[in-house]
């Protein structure tokens, strides 16, 4: 699941990659942030390369649904 999700976090189409975050922040909150240690550093990594933009987008997205779940999780108990 988690090669897939990579995948489409960074297709070139815009809908695509903001499903995938969509999903990815659906997943967090429901599995929470075990599973998903090897994702982390790869958005990350992803997020900071030169390479290209789509792929930075992808990453923030996917960062930033994955962030405001796991904060809204932790600091503000499941909502």
């Amino acid at each position: 699941m988690i090669p897939g999700l990579k995948q489409s976090l960074l297709d070139p189409v815009p809908e695509v990659r903001t499903a995938s975050a969509r999903a990815l922040g659906t997943m967090v909150r429901g599995m929470g942030e075990r599973g998903f240690e090897e994702l982390v550093p790869w958005l990350m990594q992803t997020l900071t390369t030169e390479q290209s933009s789509v792929d930075r987008s992808g990453a923030a997205q996917g960062t930033v649904r994955r962030l405001y779940h796991y904060c809204r999780h932790c600091c503000y108990g499941a909502q």
